[in-house]
Order: structure tokens, then sequence, then C-alpha cells
């Protein structure tokens, strides 16, 4: 069993599938890269993580998920609810951001310590003035979303504003996002050969 589990911690992550990245440039802020697929059962495990983390401050962004037969709003709600159980600070993004908030706080997150954005963009302009040394910072959403943009706004420019894309492809190797990927953000960005 103990060979297995030496095995298995030599494994990559997938792009964005549950990736935990340092970023020495944020005090080695952890991003939990886990925006490429947003179906109910992954927030599952995803929050699962999140709950058995131990960080300086919990931090997630929330767009919204899919597979599930919820109106918006209620979906909106229960991010909202379960951030408040898991997180120290939420960051809401997208149409219902609002509404994730106000269930947050309801359910007892501190007003101060809850945001709602329209865009990515928005995030990540937020993000490079917040982060701070040993935050853990869970990116989760609807594929549609694309909230990679959130993440990589980190590193460079991004000039995509769509609001949702149909593209299945990760943001990191579209050729629409402002940037391509180059040899000095190896191992931040899958490299344009590898898989989505």
């Amino acid at each position: 069993m103990q060979d297995a589990i030496n095995a298995i911690r030599t494994i990559e992550p997938f792009w964005a599938r549950l990736q935990p990245i340092s970023l020495p440039a944020y005090g080695n802020a952890t991003i939990l890269r886990d925006e490429f697929n947003g179906s109910i059962d992954t927030f599952d495990a995803a929050l699962t993580v999140l709950a058995d983390a131990n960080a300086a401050r919990k931090i997630v962004i929330f767009s919204d998920f899919s597979d599930s037969k919820k109106k918006d709003r209620v979906r909106a709600s229960y991010l909202g609810k379960i951030s408040a159980s898991l997180a120290d600070i939420a960051i809401f993004v997208g149409d219902y951001a609002n509404r994730s908030k106000e269930a947050a706080i309801e359910a007892g997150l501190s007003e101060d310590c809850v945001y709602a954005f329209f865009d990515p963009a928005e995030v990540t302009a937020f993000l490079k003035q917040f982060l701070r040394e040993d935050d853990l910072v869970l990116i989760k959403g609807k594929a549609s979303h694309h909230l990679s943009r959130i993440y990589l706004g980190l590193f460079g420019q991004v000039t995509c504003t769509l609001s949702s894309c149909s593209m299945q492809i990760l943001c990191d190797r579209c050729s629409r996002l402002g940037f391509v990927w180059h040899p000095e953000i190896q191992g931040y960005m899958a490299p344009p050969d590898s898989a989505a």
C-alpha cells in the first residue's frame, strides 16, 4: 500500500483540475485551480479539500455550477451559504454574484469578508492588491465562465472579456486570451502542447 501511495504522490495534477499552485509573487499564496469542470459533483470534492486544508485565510472564488435543475438564484444562494461554512473570505463573480454575497452574509460571513464582482477582470484586479502570505484560494465555477482568466490575469494582461464562452478548451491554450505561454511561466500556465 505504501508503494502505491508513494507512486501516486509523484503524479502531477491535471491543469485546472484541483491543481495547487504556489505564487511567490503573492507571498506564496496557493491557488487551487479547479475551474475547468463546474459540475456540482466536482464542487463537492473541491469543498472537501478546502475544508481539510490549513491556511492563514481560506478564500473561495465562485461563479456558478452546472448539472443541476435548480434555478439561478437558488444556485447562487447555495454557493453563498456553503462559502460561509468553509471560507474566511468569499468572492463571487457573474450575474448572480450579489445574490451569493447576500446569502453568505445571511449565513454568517462578515460583510467585510464578502465581495461581488461582475466580471473576471475585476476579480483579478482585486486579488492583485488583496492576496497575501499563506492564503489558500479555491477558484471554481461553470466551465463556460472560464474563470481561468482570473488566475492567468495575475501573470499578465488578459484581453478576453466574454461573459460566457462555449469553447471547450482551457483558457491557457486559447488564442483569444490576450497573451501566450512563454518559458518564464513554466509550471504556472499550461504550455501550448498540453492536453486540456
